[in-house]
Formats: C-alpha cells, structure tokens, sequence
C-alpha cells in the first residue's frame, strides 16, 4: 500500500516538487524444514517513509540543470512460523545473512546532472548521486543495538542520438550501489528476502 503526497510549484524556466510517501508491505513464503517444503509460513512487513526535493532549471537553451535529495526509512519485522530448522533439519542458527534479528535502514542522499543538447540529434546527460546507507539491528543475544553506516558515490552518463524522426539510439553507463539481501527465516534468499547489512559485514 502507498500513499504519496506532492507539492508542485512552477519557477522560472523550471519547476520545483516536494513529495512524501508512506507505505506498508507484507509478503511471505513457506520456509524449508526436515527437507520438505512448507514446514511454516515465515511473514516480512515494512513499514517505510520517504521524504523527497526535486527540481530543475533551464541556464541556456541548449542546457538544463536537475538535481535534488531524498531519505527513506524502512522498519523491518517478520514473524516466522513453526518448522524452523535448516534443510538438513538441525535447528536454525544465527547465520549472518539471515535477517533475524530484522533491520531498520535509513538510507539519504542527493542527485545532480545536466541535461546538454550537444546538437539538434545529440543529447548528453553527466550526473552524479551520493549517498549514505545505514542499517541498525540488535547484535547477537544481549540485544544490543548495532547501526553501520556506508557512504557511496555513483557516477551516470547518458546519450540520446536521434537517428530518424522516429528512431533515437539511446546508452547509460553508470554505477549504482545497494545494501546486500538478507535471508528471511528459514526461506531461501530467492524467494524473500530484506535488504540490510550482514552482522559484522559493511559491503555495499
């Protein structure tokens, strides 16, 4: 479910939008037990806030500026049902891909490119985006809370050539980062999982 509110307002030569979303998820998956499938139904839900500033603006007419910033909160939580074992059917262990316990991760950032119409039939847009990841769980049976956080930077580029009125050959080349996955429970990654970092591990 989400519920997404924007303001737009018109500028000179450009425009300005200031946007909030909020959303609920729930999905799940029969976990492996005994080496059967189905030994128990494992739930993940989110609960997520996202804050976002976007704009752009026109410097000459042959180039346009954008950019903006944006943060999201997700609060993770599951419920696992009975059947909790490993495949080989030995009780399920802490491992650390697992996302038991479940993350809550802030992840913030801003963007910037430019928009350069080289020629009629030639459009380049360099830009850049950073950001900074953090996810915060509770670090083994005292239940303590531990929160990494990682930086990161991703360069784009992308071009547009118009070929013929009706066909324009288009390319982006970039680098875009992620926090790893976490295995829900007992289910294996393919089938559900959460992002957020590893006990221990700080890999984008």
């Amino acid at each position: 479910h989400r519920v997404d509110l924007r303001y737009d307002r018109a500028l000179v030569d450009g425009h300005l939008r200031i946007a909030a979303t909020f959303g609920y998820d729930s999905q799940g998956g029969a976990g492996l037990g005994d080496g059967e499938a189905g030994a128990g139904i494992t739930t993940i839900t989110n609960l997520s806030t996202a804050l976002r500033l976007e704009g752009d603006k026109k410097l000459s007419p042959t180039v346009r500026e954008r950019g903006g910033a944006d943060v999201r909160l997700d609060d993770y939580g599951f419920a696992q049902g009975q059947g909790s074992t490993e495949p080989n059917g030995s009780p399920q262990s802490p491992l650390s891909e697992s996302a038991d316990p479940p993350p809550t991760n802030v992840a913030g950032g801003a963007h910037a490119d430019m928009v350069w119409r080289v020629t009629p039939r030639v459009e380049l847009v360099p830009g850049a985006r950073v950001d900074v990841f953090a996810s915060t769980r509770a670090d083994g049976p005292s239940g303590a809370q531990a929160t990494t956080t990682v930086p990161a930077f991703d360069p784009r580029l992308s071009a547009r050539v118009t070929v013929t009125p009706a066909i324009a050959w288009l390319s982006a080349f970039g680098l875009s980062h992620q926090l790893p996955a976490l295995r829900v429970g007992a289910v294996p990654a393919i089938l559900l999982s959460v992002p957020g970092f590893p006990l221990g591990d700080s890999q984008l």
